[in-house]
């Protein structure tokens, strides 16, 4: 559903550093797949499609699987009309809901778009057309993403997925950038899925990542009147007054990071003397600095607990915490603060 576009550039060596944050939006090949389903309700009418879409899901899966098929195949410079068989359970629920209407009839956009037996014959502008708006998303964001300094010097462009090997879209885009080279590689569709696996291989690959969220935990920190939010305000055992609900920043969104990157090490303590466990809640954030975990944007990805089974010293137990980046997920360190041994620490995403 979506087109996610990426920049990297070679280092010596074969690696990549990735040079600005993964963007997109929703212009993929499900969007021609709407474009579609209002065609054929145009056609038909929308009652007829919709009890279509409801009684017939095997009928309905298999014209849109004959559809992706067109797709993968369309051309913008194709003269012959673009056939599709019609299921008779599409031609007999028609005939059912409108049984005035003639059964040889001239469909929606006269000229374009007509019915022959049990075959659907488009014109190729009219194909052309479901794509614009795809197509044209695709290739203004690309434009606007040339205009930034850091990609300045790009070279080729690379297309991967199953949409990408549309004939339409690529000759879209190579007549929007001559100068560039572009790159489909044979299978588009399995490129992304070999590609993450031999990520998952070579994780090294990747030498610098872009944030694309400010990533932190949910802690609390000495009160300060006059910063602090006095709803935060909260009085500890022996007197200690803190603020909760503090983002304790561990990177923050567009920072380049390298491979085994190491957030700032925060201290986290044990609530209860009987306590065995210390949990931390994981947000991201689309801000640079939030000050607290709870505002718009904000999101709680996840949480995880630090093994704190040993309750001899009471309240005098915590750990360090601090979360590694630059590999091909996030991973969370903890350390005892007395002993310096390495906690396990479970991380689960939401």
């Amino acid at each position: 559903g979506t087109v996610d576009i990426t920049v990297h550039q070679v280092q010596d060596g074969g690696t990549l550093r990735e040079v600005c944050t993964a963007s997109g939006g929703d212009w993929g090949g499900t969007k021609v797949d709407e474009q579609f389903e209002n065609l054929l309700k145009n056609v038909f009418g929308q009652d007829v499609f919709e009890t279509f879409r409801r009684e017939h899901v095997e009928d309905f899966l298999e014209i849109l699987r004959n559809f992706e098929m067109k797709k993968r195949t369309l051309s913008d410079r194709q003269d012959d009309n673009i056939t599709l068989s019609v299921p008779v359970s599409l031609l007999d629920i028609y005939e059912k809901l409108k049984p005035s209407t003639s059964v040889e009839f001239i469909a929606a956009n006269s000229g374009h778009i007509f019915r022959k037996r049990n075959k659907l014959r488009i014109s190729p502008q009219y194909v052309s057309s479901l794509f614009k708006t795809s197509t044209d998303g695709v290739v203004n964001h690309l434009k606007r993403m040339m205009k930034n300094p850091l990609v300045a010097d790009i070279s080729s462009i690379i297309m991967v997925g199953g949409y990408s090997e549309c004939s339409l879209l690529q000759n879209k885009i190579k007549d929007t950038f001559p100068n560039l080279r572009v790159i489909v590689p044979p299978e588009a569709g399995l490129a992304v899925l070999k590609g993450a696996v031999i990520t998952g291989h070579t994780p090294s690959a990747i030498t610098h990542r872009v944030c694309r969220y400010t990533y932190g935990f949910d802690g609390a920190v000495p009160f300060v009147e006059g910063v602090h939010d006095p709803k935060r305000k909260h009085v500890f055992g022996k007197g200690v007054v803190l603020c909760n609900g503090l983002f304790q920043r561990q990177v923050s969104v567009g920072d380049v990071i390298s491979e085994g990157y190491k957030g700032k090490r925060l201290c986290y303590q044990v609530k209860e003397k009987t306590s065995t466990k210390i949990y931390i809640s994981v947000y991201a954030s689309p801000q640079t600095n939030p000050m607290y975990v709870q505002h718009d944007g904000c999101k709680r990805i996840g949480s995880l607990y630090v093994d704190m089974s040993d309750t001899t010293k009471g309240l005098d137990r915590g750990a360090y915490v601090q979360m590694i980046f630059g590999g091909s997920e996030i991973k969370v360190e903890a350390t005892d603060i007395h002993t310096g041994g390495k906690h396990s620490a479970t991380f689960d995403f939401i």
